[in-house]
C-alpha cells in the first residue's frame, strides 16, 4: 500500500460506566462515536461502527450569543449499547 494517507481526524479511546470500550473525536464540528458491534458474527461483517452526529448552530437567548449544541443521539440498533443506556455522558462545558 504505496497510497499517500491523510490524516482527517483523531479519536480518543473510553470506556463507558458499563465497562465497554468506544471512542470519540471530532470532524469539522461533527462529533465522532464508534462502537464495536455486538452483532458481529463472521468475519466479513464489521468490528466497529462508526457514527456521525451533527451539531447545529443556534443563537442564545441573551444578547445574540452564538452556541453549538448537539442534537440527539442516533437511534441506531443494538450499536454497542446506544439503545440500551450505555451512551457516554454529555459534559456541558463546550467540549463534546
Amino acid at each position: 500500500m504505496n497510497e499517500p494517507m491523510v490524516k482527517i481526524a483523531g479519536l480518543y479511546e473510553k470506556t463507558s460506566q458499563k465497562g465497554n470500550r468506544y471512542f470519540i473525536g471530532r470532524l469539522n464540528g461533527a462529533r465522532l462515536l464508534m462502537f464495536a458491534n455486538p452483532g458481529k458474527q463472521s468475519d466479513t461483517d464489521p468490528d466497529w461502527y462508526l457514527y456521525v452526529q451533527e451539531r447545529e448552530e443556534q443563537k442564545g437567548e441573551a444578547g445574540g450569543d452564538r452556541r453549538l449544541t448537539a442534537r440527539p443521539k442516533p437511534q441506531a440498533p443494538d450499536a454497542g449499547g446506544i439503545d440500551g443506556g450505555d451512551y457516554p455522558a454529555r459534559r456541558r462545558s463546550g467540549a463534546f
